[in-house]
């Protein structure tokens, strides 16, 4: 059966990413299940152009109609105890590195790249309670799909997850909706 959204021009893919300085989580929706998803891994110190190059090249596809969503950084409490600011500036540089090769990229580019804050696909939802609902949302048969890091890494592949299945539910779902 045909995907209603491939006659509406919807996207066919949503890339969801949960940037971060050591690893980024990533998350592929194909027709709003997860194709694929992981963690790819940024070597501190890399130039983040080539660490987004890297992670632009582990989500080559053919499909067309490719909607990248990125969660923006922010301001964290534990940086200000910590003295990190130098890694939110990296971070934020990062970010804009990964919509710049996602818009100029002829391989892997995409219709449109969308920069989302924590808030916006989560609300005010702590870290744990989004990532267990997420567990009891997400198939196993989807789940499958996906290549985990160690434990202390997963929560960068939950937050990718959340933020694909986001934009799918609120943006692609709405739009199939609206549509005659």
């Amino acid at each position: 059966m045909e995907f209603v959204g491939e006659m509406l021009g919807l996207p066919q893919l949503v890339i969801g990413i949960d940037p971060g300085i050591n690893a980024s989580g990533y998350c592929v929706l194909r027709k709003g299940k997860i194709f694929k998803g992981g963690l790819s891994p940024v070597v501190k110190g890399k130039n983040p152009l080539r660490a987004v190059s890297e992670l632009l090249s582990a989500l080559k596809t053919t499909s067309k109609r490719r909607h990248v969503v990125i969660e923006i950084p922010q301001k964290d409490k534990r940086l200000d105890e910590l003295g990190c600011f130098d890694d939110l500036i990296n971070l934020s540089l990062a970010v804009g590195a990964m919509g710049y090769g996602f818009k100029s990229r002829r391989t892997a580019s995409a219709d449109s790249v969308k920069y989302v804050r924590p808030r916006e696909w989560k609300g005010s939802m702590p870290k744990k309670v989004t990532e267990n609902r997420l567990k009891m949302s997400v198939p196993e048969d989807e789940l499958s799909k996906i290549v985990w890091p160690c434990k202390y890494l997963q929560h960068n592949v939950w937050d990718a997850i959340g933020i694909a299945k986001w934009y799918w539910d609120t943006h692609v779902l709405k739009q199939r909706m609206i549509a005659p």
